[in-house]
């Protein structure tokens, strides 16, 4: 068995101990890492189907915040697949900062912004939107955001 059917093998026994003993975040986290594990080998599909299934856990729970980041993984994924649907996963997640983002977070969602219109050949918008991202790194002192 190699290392990514191990760690698959791994994350299906995670999901399984979190859904016998009802550890709802964990399960959570685990159908967004097994997505994250199967966007990271091109399996868009599977990746979409365990994303949506982390988020109909947490809407049935009452823990929408757990979306946000899952959210930012729809975008990359729908934007590798070159979806429309990138559009509006791009927005929930500027919606989601809007609310209660920190500089680091405007930052990577105008950088995500600046991704999309890149690549639809929008360069007037991409630019502006890179500049907004460089303001919000340098605002918030990331030096990752800047490299």
């Amino acid at each position: 068995m190699n290392d990514r059917e191990k760690s698959f093998e791994n994350l299906f026994e995670v999901l399984k101990i979190s859904e016998k003993h009802n550890f709802t975040k964990l399960r959570i986290e685990t159908l967004q890492d097994i997505g994250h594990r199967y966007a990271s080998i091109f399996d868009y599909n599977k990746a979409i189907n365990y994303y949506h299934k982390s988020i109909k856990v947490a809407k049935k729970n009452n823990l929408s915040t757990e979306n946000e980041f899952v959210n930012q993984r729809l975008f990359a994924t729908y934007f590798a697949m070159k979806s429309d649907s990138a559009f509006f996963y791009l927005e929930k997640v500027m919606q989601n900062t809007r609310k209660n983002g920190s500089d680091k977070q405007f930052s990577d969602s105008y950088n995500n912004y600046f991704a999309y219109y890149s690549h639809k050949e929008k360069s007037e918008l991409a630019k502006k939107y890179l500049d907004s991202s460089f303001y919000f790194a340098k605002k918030s002192k990331s030096t990752f955001a800047m490299t």
